[in-house]
C-alpha cells in the first residue's frame, strides 16, 4: 500500500512539475529542517557528554568518596550541564529561526519590491532542479539501475576494460534485451557475469558511501555518548602507561574500519551484554582478523553500525553504549624487574579498570598466564565486574589453555577460521579504498580476486585475509602507472614466493620448449628420460595438469651414476629460480637451488616406526620451503608406511603431522629415485608391463599409478663416456677462464683415456670426477703456483698430464 502511494506521488511529480516543486518547497524542505536540527542537536548533546554526565550526576569526583569528592563532582557536573543547556537552547532557537527566515524571505522580498522575487525564484528553481536531478541519481544508485554513463565507466574501470568498447556492448545488450553479447565480451577478458555483478555492487556501494557525511539522513546518522565523559573514573596513571583506549582511538579516526564476520560479531556482542559469563576468548591463527573484530566493537560502541548486515544491530549494541574498549599492553606490563612488581602493576591496573565502564581486551592472553598471573585473572573473570575479550592461537589453546579448565569455562570460546575467497574479496573491497587514497593507486576487481586466489594457493605460512593484503601492498611497489592489474599481482606473488606465476614470458616459453636441449647439455645418454620429464613440466607450467596435486611427480629408475640427482637439480633450477641462463657448474647449480631443493636419504627411514620421524621432518621442511623440488633418494628402502603416505601426498597435495601442522605439496616437484629396476629397455607397451611388474615387488600398484611418469635411466655405455668427459672438461675450462683468463683445450687421446679410467660398470661415471680432480686439477694448480701458467695464457691438456 505504501509503495503504491509512493509510486503515485512520483508519477504526479513527473507529470506535474509545479506540484512537485510546491511539495519540495514546503513539505520536503520542512522535513529537512526537522532532521537537520534534531540530528545536529543530538550530536552536540553527545559530544558534550551530557548523557554520561547525567547518568553519573551523583558519583564522586575522581573516585574520591569523601564529602568533598561528592560535592565537587556534583557541582562540576551541574555547572557543565547548565552551561551546555544554555548552548543547546541557543542552538534550538537558531533552528526555529532558520525555517521561519527561509519561508518568510519571499514575503519580505515581495513587500520590498515584487521584482525582487524574480532572481529569488530563479535561484530556488535552479536549486530545485539540481536537487531533483541528484535525487534521481541516488535513487538509481540505490536500486542498481545503470542508466548513468559515469557510473558504468567506473564499473568498466574496476573490471580493467576499455570503457568505450564495454559501454557500447552493454548498451547494445540492454536495447536488444540480449545479454549474450556482454557475456561473450567479458569472456574475452576471462571475466564472467558473476564478476560483473560483484564489480557493480562494489562500485555502487562506494558511490553510496560518499554520502556518509550527510548525517541528517537517517541511514548515515549514529549517536555516540562520548569517551570517558562525566569525570567519574578518577586519575588512571597505570592505565595510561599499560593500555590503549581503542574507543578513543576510533573516535579520533585512528582505527581502521573493518567489515565482515557478522556471525562472530553478533555472538560477541550478545555475550558481552550477559549478566554473567560475559567474557569472550577468540581463537584464531595470526592474521585471521582477531584484532579486527575488537576494532569493530570499538566502532560499534561509538554508535557507528553502518554497513553491518546484522539484524537489529542498534538494539544489540545499545546496552553497551558508553563503554570503552581498553587494550592491555601485556608486554609492557610484564616487562620490568621481579614478579612482585608485575603482580602489583596488574593489581593497580585492574583496580583502575573497575572505576569505569570498560571492556578489557587482552591480546595473546597466554603471556599473562606464562607470567604466573592467572591467579589474578580467574577471580576477576568469575566476578563479572567488567567483560574481558582475550585472544590466542589454536596451537596455544590446544597445548596450554585447555589445561586450565576452570579458567576457560568463564569464556565463550569463538574459533575464528580464515574467511573464504568470496568473503575475503568482500573484505578487501572495503579496505582498498583507504589504500588507494593514501598511495594514489587504483585496484581493479580482477586484481583483487587474483590476489586472494593466488595468495591462498601459493602462500602457506599465513592465512586470509592478511596474506592477500600483504600481496596488495607488495603490488604497489611493482606498479607501472596508477592502475594495479592482474599482471601486477602476479609479479608481486612471484616476488614473494619465488615461483613463476602468470603469463609465460617469451624467454621462459623458449626455455620450456627447449627443455630437452637444456637437460641434454647436462645429462648424457638419457634421451628418452629427458623427453618424458620435459613433457610433464610443460603440462605443469601451462596449467594443464591438476592443481590440487604436486606440480609434477616422477620415479627415476636406473643404476647409480647415470645422472638422476643431477637431473633433479637442473629441474629445480629451471622451474624454481628466476635465472633463465643455463648453469654448467654443478657446485654453482647446487648453490643456486639451495632454497628450493630438499633431499631425503630414504635409507634413514627404513626401520619400523620411522614414519613418525619422517612426517615431522617432511612437514617442517616443506612448511619452511613450500616451493621446492623434493628428492627421495633410494625410495624403495623406506618403511612401507611411508610409501602409503605418498598415496595421499601425490593425490591431495597435503600432509598433516601429529601436532596438526599441515604441509602443502601443491607447489612442489616430487622425484623418487630407485635402483629397484635397472637395465630395462622400454620400447613398447609390453616392456611397460614388465617394468610395472618389477616395481610392484617393491611398491603398492596404486602408488606407482600416482606418479606422473616412470622415468627409466639407461646405464652409461663406454660410447657415452666421451660425451661425459667433454662435459666435465668444459666445466673445468669455464672455471679457469673466469678466474684466471687461462684458455684450456685438450687432445682426443686425453678424452679417450679419461673415458676408460672414469668408467665403472657398477657406478657409471661417478669415478670420473675424482680422477679429473686428483690428476688434472692438481697439475693445473701446481703450474699456476709455479707461474708456469699465468693470466691470459693458453694450455693444451694431454695424457702426459694424467701421469704427472
Amino acid at each position: 500500500m505504501q509503495k503504491g502511494k509512493l509510486n503515485v506521488v512520483n508519477y504526479i511529480n513527473e507529470i506535474f512539475p509545479l506540484i512537485g516543486f510546491i511539495k519540495w518547497f514546503t513539505i520536503d524542505t520542512l522535513y529537512f529542517f526537522y532532521k537537520f536540527s534534531t540530528h545536529t542537536t543530538l550530536n552536540v548533546f553527545d559530544n558534550l557528554g551530557l548523557g554520561s554526565i547525567l547518568k553519573h550526576l551523583f558519583a564522586p569526583f575522581r573516585r574520591d568518596k569523601t564529602f568533598a569528592g561528592y560535592f565537587i563532582g556534583i557541582t562540576i557536573r551541574l555547572v557543565w550541564t547548565l552551561v551546555s543547556s544554555v548552548f543547546i537552547a541557543a542552538l534550538f532557537i537558531f533552528f526555529i529561526v532558520l525555517p521561519v527566515a527561509y519561508y518568510g524571505l519571499p514575503y519580505y522580498l515581495y513587500l520590498q519590491n515584487p521584482l525582487f522575487l524574480l532572481p529569488y525564484a530563479f535561484v530556488i528553481i535552479v536549486w530545485y532542479l539540481i536537487i531533483r536531478r541528484r535525487r534521481a541519481y541516488w535513487k538509481r544508485i540505490e536500486t542498481g539501475v545503470l542508466s548513468d554513463r559515469s557510473v558504468r565507466k567506473h564499473i568498466w574501470k574496476r573490471l580493467s576494460l576499455n570503457p568505450k568498447d564495454a559501454d557500447a556492448i552493454y548498451v547494445s545488450s540492454v536495447i536488444q534485451k540480449d545479454p549474450s553479447g556482454l557475456k561473450a565480451y567479458l569472456q574475452k577478458f576471462r571475466l564472467n557475469e558473476r564478476d560483473f555483478i560483484s564489480a557493480k555492487t562494489w562500485v555502487l556501494r562506494e558511490l553510496w558511501n560518499t554520502r556518509r557525511w550527510q548525517y541528517w539522513r537517517d541511514e548515515f546518522f549514529f549517536r555516540s555518548e562520548g569517551v570517558n565523559r562525566g569525570w567519574f573514573a578518577g586519575f588512571l596513571p597505570e592505565l595510561k602507561r599499560y593500555s590503549v583506549d581503542l574507543t578513543e582511538q576510533a573516535s579520533r579516526g585512528r582505527l581502521p574500519e573493518v567489515f565482515g564476520r557478522e556471525k562472530e560479531m553478533e555472538t560477541i556482542i550478545t555475550t558481552l551484554d550477559r549478566p554473567s559469563r560475559n567474557n569472550v576468548l577468540i581463537v584464531g591463527q595470526a592474521g585471521v582478523g582477531k584484532r579486527s573484530l575488537v576494532y569493530e566493537i570499538a566502532w560499534f560502541l561509538l554508535g557507528d553500525t553502518s554497513g553491518v548486515e546484522i539484524e537489529n544491530i542498534e538494539a544489540l549494541v545499545k546496552p553497551l553504549s558508553g563503554k570503552r574498549v581498553i587494550e592491555l599492553n601485556a608486554a609492557g606490563l610484564i616487562g620490568g624487574s621481579g614478579t612482585g612488581n608485575v603482580e602489583a602493576r596488574l593489581s593497580r591496573v585492574l583496580r583502575e579498570l573497575e572505576a569505569g565502564e570498560t571492556i578489557l581486551f587482552i591480546s595473546q592472553v597466554e603471556n599473562l598466564i606464562n607470567a604466573g598471573l592467572i591467579g589474578y585473572l580467574s577471580p576477576l573473570l568469575a566476578s563479572h565486574t567488567f567483560p574481558i575479550i582475550a585472544s590466542t592461537t589454536p596451537d596455544i589453546y590446544r597445548k596450554y589453555l585447555q589445561e586450565f579448565s576452570e579458567f576457560i569455562s568463564e569464556f565463550e570460546v569463538i574459533f575464528l577460521s580464515p574467511p573464504s575467497v568470496t568473503e575475503t574479496v568482500r573484505m578487501l573491497e572495503h579496505i582498498v579504498g583507504n589504500i588507494e587514497n593514501k598511495k594514489g593507486v587504483f585496484f581493479t576487481y580482477p586484481a583483487l580476486l587474483e590476489a586472494v586466489e593466488l595468495s591462498e594457493r601459493y602462500i602457506h605460512n599465513a592465512v586470509l585475509p592478511s596474506k592477500a593484503i600483504h600481496v596488495l601492498e607488495q603490488s604497489i611497489e611493482l606498479k607501472e602507472g596508477k592502475t594495479i592489474t592482474i599482471s601486477t599481482i602476479q609479479k608481486a606473488l612471484s616476488k614473494v614466493t619465488g615461483v613463476p606465476i602468470g603469463e609465460l614470458s617469451s624467454q621462459e616459453s623458449e626455455k620450456l620448449l627447449t627443455l630437452e636441449t637444456l637437460l641434454q647439455e647436462h645429462i648424457v645418454g638419457q634421451n628418452e628420460a629427458i623427453r618424458t620429464i620435459s613433457r610433464a613440466m610443460r603440462r605443469a607450467r601451462t596449467g594443464v595438469s591438476a592443481q590440487n596435486r604436486p606440480i609434477a611427480s616422477f620415479m627415476f629408475l636406473g643404476p647409480t651414476g647415470v645422472g638422476k640427482t643431477l637431473t633433479a637439480k637442473v629441474l629445480a633450477q629451471v622451474y624454481f629460480t628466476p635465472s633463465t641462463e643455463t648453469v654448467y657448474s654443478e657446485s654453482l647449480l647446487t648453490q643456486m637451488v639451495e632454497d628450493n631443493f630438499v633431499r631425503f636419504d630414504m635409507s634413514e627411514f627404513s626401520e619400523f616406526g620411522a614414519v613418525t620421524n619422517f612426517v615431522e621432518r617432511m612437514t617442517t621442511e616443506i612448511s619452511e620451503r613450500p616451493f621446492s623440488l623434493i628428492l627421495l633418494d633410494e625410495f624403495e628402502k623406506a618403511e612401507h608406511k611411508i610409501h602409503n603416505l605418498f598415496l595421499q601426498i601425490l593425490e591431495d597435495g597435503r600432509l598433516t603431522n601429529d601436532s596438526g601442522q599441515t604441509a602443502d605439496f601443491r607447489n612442489t616437484i616430487i622425484i623418487a629415485t630407485s635402483n629397484a629396476v635397472t637395465d630395462l629397455k622400454i620400447d613398447d607397451e609390453r616392456d611397460n608391463h614388465v617394468l610395472r611388474g618389477k616395481l610392484e615387488e617393491k611398491f603398492p600398484p596404486e602408488l606407482i599409478n600416482r606418479f606422473d611418469g616412470l622415468v627409466m635411466f639407461d646405464r652409461l655405455s663406454k660410447d657415452n663416456m666421451n660425451f661425459v668427459v667433454k662435459l666435465e672438461l668444459n666445466k673445468l675450462k669455464k672455471r679457469l677462464l673466469s678466474q684466471h683468463e687461462i684458455s684450456l683445450s685438450w687432445t682426443d687421446l686425453l678424452v679417450s683415456e679419461l673415458g676408460r679410467l672414469g668408467y665403472d660398470e657398477e657406478y657409471g661415471a661417478r669415478p670420473l670426477r675424482r680422477i679429473i680432480q686428483d690428476r688434472l686439477e692438481d697439475v693445473l694448480a701446481q703450474k699456476i703456483l709455479r707461474k708456469e701458467l699465468q693470466y691470459g695464457d693458453s694450455y693444451i691438456l694431454d695424457v702426459k698430464d694424467l701421469n704427472n
